[in-house]
């Protein structure tokens, strides 16, 4: 079965999704890995805790705190304590999960109406 990642990326951007430049151009194979990755986090609560989680995840990867998000400098400004996250961070954070949700609502339908 295929889902049609063009659909979904166009509901994100629809749902006036926050998406970086380096996100906002990336590959098809990798659109499929990011879709994956937001439909792990449907119907779960994004706070400090699932945040502290994240960073650990992304220094583990070498990934480090700076002032853009550089994928091939492996930079991304959010990587800081939630307590030094700005209140729009925080809202971006928090709607990318309200985001997941839905996506993962639409592929299930997709998947469902598929033979």
């Amino acid at each position: 079965m295929t889902i049609d990642t063009d659909h979904i990326w166009s509901l994100f951007e629809r749902l006036e999704y926050e998406l970086s430049g380096a996100t906002a151009t990336l590959s098809a194979g990798a659109r499929t890995a990011r879709i994956a990755e937001l439909r792990q986090c449907a119907g779960k609560h994004y706070g400090p805790d699932e945040h502290s989680a994240w960073c650990a995840r992304m220094f583990a990867d070498g990934w480090k705190h700076g002032d853009v998000l550089d994928d091939g400098l492996r930079t991304n400004p959010d990587l800081v304590p939630w307590s030094q996250l700005c209140a729009d961070t925080k809202a971006r954070l928090t709607r990318f999960y309200i985001v997941a949700d839905y996506a993962d609502a639409v592929i299930g339908e997709i998947e469902a109406s598929q033979p």
